[in-house]
């Protein structure tokens, strides 16, 4: 019982990654399209049209698809960008809502976001004197 409830995890974890887009799969689909445009072109451009036949054809119509799916998976991945960036734009983090104008407009580094702000207390401190 243990092991069906541990697959059925793993396969809601493998759908959910395959709905994300992804830029290397992008790049995937399309360089496998390209490679077989170019394949499959080049017999046609060396010995001219007499070789192109059904199975050419085929394999043209499937290098397009590779290729009309890489091109896909690469403009919803910088739109999902682009989203992630407005919605950070919309929300800013408290530690910018702290700093002067002219900090806040700068990108933050990667030590300010690490960095925890500690309270400033100020102490009156008493003289020995």
């Amino acid at each position: 019982m243990v092991l069906v409830s541990q697959v059925g995890e793993e396969l809601n974890l493998y759908k959910e990654l395959r709905r994300k887009p992804s830029i290397t799969r992008g790049a995937y689909f399309t360089a496998i399209g390209l490679i077989l445009l170019v394949v499959n072109f080049l017999p046609i451009l060396v010995y001219g049209g007499a070789h192109f036949g059904l199975a050419s054809g085929m394999n043209v119509l499937l290098a397009f698809f590779f290729f009309g799916m890489g091109i896909r998976e690469l403009v919803k991945y910088n739109q999902s960008i682009a989203r992630e960036a407005q919605d950070n734009r919309e929300r800013p983090s408290s530690n910018r809502q702290a700093l002067s104008p002219a900090q806040a407009s700068l990108p933050p580094s990667i030590t300010e976001s690490t960095t925890q702000r500690l309270d400033s207390k100020h102490e009156e401190t008493k003289d020995i004197s």
